[in-house]
């Protein structure tokens, strides 16, 4: 939501969740990559800005980003904490808890 138009080369990086993900993502994972004592837990958008609705298939296209950099660990940030169920996996849950 943050980077401007023209970054990475992305015309509208706000309305390209994938694409600024994977470049954004990927230059910062090179960096932390050759320092042995960081760990990569990158925000995700989770909220519409500057007239770009941001939904499920947003959301999900953020992760699947992740997920082909290899990136298992993440946040996503809304600041009215209204996150959209159908862009998360349930977990199974142990009996007892």
């Amino acid at each position: 939501s943050h980077y401007n138009k023209g970054e990475y080369k992305i015309a509208d990086p706000n309305r390209a969740p994938y694409q600024t993900i994977l470049k954004s993502v990927g230059d910062a994972k090179k960096q932390v990559t050759a320092v042995k004592t960081c760990r990569l837990r990158p925000w995700i958008q989770g909220f519409s800005l500057r007239g770009v609705p941001y939904g499920v298939a947003e959301i999900k296209a953020q992760k699947k980003a992740l997920q082909e950099l290899g990136v298992t660990e993440w946040l996503i940030w809304d600041s009215r904490c209204k996150y959209l169920e159908g862009a998360f996996e349930k977990r199974a849950t142990l009996k007892g808890r």
